[in-house]
């Protein structure tokens, strides 16, 4: 008759759930992701299915490319009308390049399911510019309030706080796949 290894060591599981939660707690209180999945084909951090995934790339780009197609149209027509290039014409223009780019390329990315080398929707440069976007929105949403105090709306201050959670979120990211380098 064969003894089982648990009869010697009775606690082994406790001890493994506890050090489990120990590591666990720890990436917590010391602000680190949690591991993601580090098959070379597996893009998606939450094992999305893949036709969720390629919805979602098509939904990007039902934005993007029209985005696209309006700054193309709104650049031509105001250098044809011959009007000058003054600041805010140049500011809306690029805001809508960044989106439209953005758009475009993350939706590309998710509806053909090609992560590319760093196995993210974006490199990290990619994340660093996003971060840098929110950031900028943050500032100009706070410059905007600083102008009009006088009217008080939730929205001023929750949208400035999400923006710089997202910022926050984009730079991490940016970071963790530099440190982690091309797979």
């Amino acid at each position: 008759m064969t003894i089982p290894s648990s009869a010697f060591y009775p606690c082994d599981h406790i001890y493994d759930s506890r050090m489990a939660e120990h590591i666990r707690i720890s990436r917590l209180v010391n602000f680190q992701l949690p591991e993601i999945n580090s098959k070379p084909s597996n893009l998606y951090t939450l094992n999305v299915p893949t036709w969720a995934t390629r919805i979602a790339g098509a939904a990007l780009l039902s934005f993007g490319i029209p985005i696209s197609i309006f700054l193309a149209f709104i650049v031509v027509r105001h250098f044809a009308v011959g009007a000058p290039s003054d600041g805010p014409f140049v500011i809306g223009c690029g805001v809508l390049a960044v989106i439209a780019i953005f758009c475009n390329v993350v939706g590309l990315t998710l509806l053909l399911n090609r992560p590319n080398k760093y196995n993210s929707i974006l490199p990290p440069y990619g994340w660093y510019a996003l971060s840098a976007t929110f950031v900028l929105l943050c500032l100009a949403l706070g410059i905007a309030r600083s102008r009009n105090p006088s009217s008080a709306d939730v929205g001023d201050v929750v949208v400035p706080v999400v923006s710089t959670m997202f910022a926050v979120f984009c730079f991490r990211a940016g970071r963790r796949y530099a440190v982690k380098g091309p797979t």
